[in-house]
């Protein structure tokens, strides 16, 4: 598909690491390609280091390989 020219996707996020990989897997299976994703993470523990979001992470990481993106 056609690719956004100047798209970033800005999620805010404090102590929600389930819906946070809910809407990285939403984003994962988008059909265009080309837009950065920026996450502002104020959390106790950064989500980063979420198991959820570690797989979530590695998905859309292998959907960007298979893309070529």
């Amino acid at each position: 598909m056609t690719q956004p020219a100047d798209l970033d996707v800005l999620i805010p996020t404090k102590d929600r690491p389930a819906s946070l990989a809910v809407t990285l897997s939403g984003l994962a299976a988008q059909t265009v390609t080309g837009f950065r994703v920026v996450i502002s993470d104020q959390s106790g523990v950064p989500v980063a280091e979420d198991a959820l979001v570690l797989s979530v992470d590695e998905v859309v990481e292998q959907v960007q390989d298979l893309l070529g993106a």
